[in-house]
């Protein structure tokens, strides 16, 4: 029994780094389901090892666990993302894992529901601008060339569409040029974000009015859901703090707890420093500065991340209704206009006739 599991733990370690996002969320909903049904973890993940797409991966969690690795490692070394793992640290730490695999599960099932419906609304616009490139092609190599040979006797005509060739020459290189640039950032992004410092990451987000807008509700909600958890297990705020500096949740949470335990340390309150947290959403600070017990701090901070969840699903959802539009707007711009200065040196032409 004890080599089957080992056999399966090197033949999953192999494709460890290609764990799905739709894998990741079925193993969390099958166990936060059955942790509200009073399974502990061990029987847990011995339930989910009967399905068998997930009985590799469980097993080499459970003797990940075995041999002494905590959970949230054990997760690392199946290849769940980190934020996945960073929100269970905390929670698993201080008795709260449930909350901590619920709070998963919502932030997987809305990674899914965005990466389907972005494939549903961009995968027609994309198809049409794949063609509109190869149009823009056949009329450089072989339309335009056999239209050169037959305008050339009008001096006039020629004139015209030499600066049609341009016209199209520029939106097709532009197009090809605008695709590179992207593919590069993609690609080199990650590379060039380990060099910047955290107050270059804060000042580049803060320029970028869409994404900081997403953002600031993120880091928002993830900063709420653990305060609110490490408060609900007896921690006071001062000691909180302390957790979350020390787990790394994200660079700015940490430099934003960093900023914060200091202001404590020379005797001010939390909430006085929050309005120059630029990342923050401003009603974080009116909910800090009530003056309530930590009850009542805990339940505000609770349905605060739900309220959180839901306004960055619906601003997602909304991003993807105006992505389709838009780009179909684009395309058809693109497209009205090649037509217009593909047919304006034949016009000139049947005049010079």
């Amino acid at each position: 029994m004890h080599m089957g599991i080992l056999a399966r733990k090197t033949v999953f370690k192999r494709n460890a780094g290609k764990l799905s996002i739709q894998k990741q969320y079925k193993f969390m909903y099958r166990l936060i389901q059955l942790l509200e049904r009073k399974y502990n973890l061990r029987e847990a993940l011995e339930v989910i090892s009967w399905d068998k797409e997930l009985i590799n991966m469980t097993e080499a969690i459970s003797h990940s666990m075995f041999i002494g690795n905590t959970f949230d490692k054990s997760l690392k070394d199946a290849g769940f993302q980190s934020n996945v793992i960073n929100f269970l640290a905390i929670s698993a730490q201080y008795g709260n894992l449930s909350y901590g695999v619920k709070h998963c599960c919502y932030i997987l099932r809305q990674q899914i529901d965005l990466i389907k419906r972005f494939k549903q609304l961009s995968t027609y616009p994309i198809l049409l601008f794949i063609f509109f490139l190869i149009i823009l092609y056949v009329l450089r190599t072989f339309i335009f060339p056999s239209f050169q040979s037959l305008l050339t006797a009008e001096a006039s005509t020629t004139s015209v569409f030499y600066t049609t060739s341009l016209i199209v020459d520029g939106i097709f290189y532009g197009l090809i040029t605008l695709f590179t640039v992207i593919t590069l950032i993609y690609i080199l992004y990650p590379y060039l974000k380990k060099h910047l410092t955290i107050e270059q990451k804060i000042n580049i987000t803060v320029k970028l009015p869409f994404w900081c807008k997403y953002k600031k509700m993120q880091l928002t909600f993830l900063f709420t859901t653990h305060l609110a958890s490490l408060l609900h297990s007896g921690l006071n705020i001062k000691e909180c703090l302390q957790v979350l500096r020390e787990s790394n949740i994200d660079p700015v949470i940490t430099h934003y707890v960093k900023m914060m335990d200091l202001h404590l340390n020379k005797g001010f309150s939390a909430n006085s420093i929050l309005p120059i947290f630029q990342l923050f959403e401003k009603d974080l600070q009116s909910i800090m500065q009530k003056d309530h017990n930590v009850i009542q701090l805990t339940e505000e901070l609770h349905l605060f991340s739900d309220h959180l969840l839901r306004m960055m699903e619906e601003l997602l959802q909304k991003w993807l209704k105006i992505l389709q539009p838009a780009l179909l707007i684009f395309l058809a711009v693109l497209i009205v206009f090649v037509y217009l200065t593909m047919m304006f040196p034949m016009f000139d032409y049947i005049q010079t006739i």
